[in-house]
């Protein structure tokens, strides 16, 4: 190779993912550009995410490395919800290990976050929609503990076209409200497109 010729960095790819095309060319805001506040698709990633989930529902065995319930994560959560498709709710009940540590003894605000934003992001299973989270909420009201039982419930609370709202709740073993939250959810794709339920 000549000293005038560079080679072009590699991109880091996960073993048994093909990396998502950029069409702008290494222009990184051409991938990153948010969906309107009125949820109009505009030049969003959202096409690119749906074509995704559309070409692993067509695998054999499609993987799931969301970090939050993705079973195919190592390093993941891997969270369980229950789904009542009948009452539009999600809930599930859970031990925090100490890895999710920020304050002592008790859960990283991010952590808390991504709670909510997972059992709110459930609730489009009934909705039969591939909804992502468009803008989120989330008032700590009491620090969340580690390792003592808590449950985290989401109901769904509003519907206008491509726009879903819902609400969450963290409380401990008592009953004791920990933090509510709200979120927008944005549809990109039909569930059916999934393949699975």
């Amino acid at each position: 190779m000549k000293a005038s010729q560079s080679r072009a960095p590699k991109q880091a790819v996960h073993p048994s993912r093909p990396a998502l095309r950029d069409e702008g060319a290494g222009n990184l805001s051409n991938s990153t550009r948010t969906i309107n506040s009125d949820g109009a698709r505009g030049n969003s990633a959202a096409p690119q995410i749906a074509l995704e989930i559309q070409r692993r529902a067509q695998a054999k065995r499609p993987k799931n490395f969301c970090f939050g319930c993705g079973k195919d994560n190592a390093e993941g959560m891997k969270l369980r919800f229950v789904i009542d498709d009948e009452n539009r709710l999600v809930h599930g009940s859970f031990r925090l290990p100490g890895r999710y540590e920020g304050p002592p003894a008790h859960a990283h605000g991010g952590i808390v976050a991504l709670l909510m934003d997972e059992a709110m992001g459930k609730l489009s299973r009934p909705e039969n929609v591939v909804a992502l989270t468009a803008e989120m909420t989330v008032e700590y009201l009491r620090p969340v503990p580690l390792r003592k039982k808590i449950t985290v419930e989401a109901r769904a609370t509003n519907h206008n076209g491509r726009n879903y709202w819902r609400e969450c709740t963290i409380r401990d073993a008592d009953g004791n409200l920990l933090a509510r939250g709200k979120g927008r959810f944005v549809k990109v794709a039909d569930r059916v497109v999934l393949g699975r339920p």
